[in-house]
């Protein structure tokens, strides 16, 4: 993990790297984390499976962690680059679960509208802006005033933030210029006022704000209130592709403003 995160091809994120040690700390490591690299193959997979479905978890996370110990597994190389313990992965003998159906939780334009009505401060003014760009909670808390045209019309997205430190974005297509409408650019300019540094949003000593945080605080609240299941900021970028594709806006742009 030290040099994948390291390595100056395709370096992995700190997010990505904490989901790992979770799925190490809570599943691998006290089931297989105690036989050799060597005598990790298919039949181990087939018990760790059959474990992990017993417990209830999600096909999509039965997946990941599988594909997690594949990755491990591959990762031993030796002084060539050739993998020390190659391995023909058999998810059919694993009995690796089919991902079907995956919850993907989205709001209404009803909701979606009630939830910025009844939020207040800079937390409705980031709802809104979810809502009407798209924008990956990370690239939002990221945004400062120099990414905002002046007229605050066109956002570039540059840098995200993650558990409070700025960091580069998701992805190399994340970095991206994305048009705001009239009325949202209004909004924006109205709340950034005489600003000409800084975050757009932040906590009241400057600072990047904390995702969990504001899902506790404002969100979920407002999400009870509403009789509304409690899901987090990714259906709102969810609710902004539906609403465009509503719309009939071509899928490259589409694809290009997200």
């Amino acid at each position: 993990m030290s040099h994948v995160v390291k390595r100056k091809r395709r370096p992995a994120k700190p997010a990505t790297v904490s989901n790992w040690r979770s799925c190490l700390n809570k599943w691998l490591n006290p089931n297989i984390g105690d036989l050799p690299l060597a005598s990790i193959n298919n039949r181990t997979l087939k018990v760790l499976v059959a474990k992990m479905h017993e417990a209830n978890l999600s096909a999509q996370t039965i997946t990941t962690y599988v594909n997690f110990v594949k990755f491990v597994v591959g990762s031993a190389i030796d002084d060539n680059g050739e993998q020390l313990f190659p391995r023909k992965w058999n998810n059919e003998f694993i009995d690796l679960p089919v991902i079907e159906n995956q919850k993907q939780p989205t709001f209404t334009a009803e909701t979606m509208s009630a939830i910025v009505e009844k939020a207040s401060g800079q937390d409705q003014i980031l709802y809104a802006l979810l809502a009407g760009t798209g924008l990956r909670i990370g690239e939002a808390f990221g945004l400062e005033v120099r990414h905002l045209s002046t007229d605050c019309r066109t956002i570039t997205v540059e840098q995200s933030c993650w558990q409070k430190s700025i960091q580069t974005p998701k992805t190399k297509s994340a970095y991206r210029q994305i048009d705001v409408c009239p009325k949202l650019a209004k909004l924006i300019k109205e709340f950034i006022g005489d600003r000409k540094l800084g975050l757009i949003f932040a906590n009241g000593t400057g600072r990047p704000l904390s995702q969990t945080n504001v899902v506790r605080r404002s969100l979920h609240p407002i999400l009870e209130g509403l009789g509304v299941e409690k899901t987090g900021f990714h259906a709102m970028r969810r609710f902004r592709t539906t609403w465009l594709r509503k719309q009939r806006a071509p899928e490259d742009l589409i694809k290009y403003w997200l």
